[in-house]
């Protein structure tokens, strides 16, 4: 997936959350793609998990921390806001 379409996807998962009253999210991603969560500001919270050669670090974030992270962004994310 590139990296635009998967900011698209957690920009729109940080407004349906925002919609439905939500505060937090957290989310449990694939070890490797760990940097792309951490710069739109999802922070590891040091719990992981193994299933087969597959790691996954849980991390959370406010959505207010996210939306700060998505007004940094700029192009598209600012459009959408």
């Amino acid at each position: 997936m590139k990296s635009s379409s998967a900011s698209l996807l957690m920009y729109a998962a940080l407004r349906w959350v925002e919609s439905h009253g939500g505060t937090r999210i957290v989310v449990i991603g694939r070890r490797e793609v760990t940097g792309l969560y951490a710069r739109v500001g999802l922070q590891p919270t040091g719990h992981t998990t193994q299933s087969g050669a597959v790691t996954y670090d849980l991390m959370a974030a406010t959505t207010a921390e996210l939306r700060a992270g998505a007004a940094g962004h700029g192009g598209v994310l600012e459009r959408l806001a």
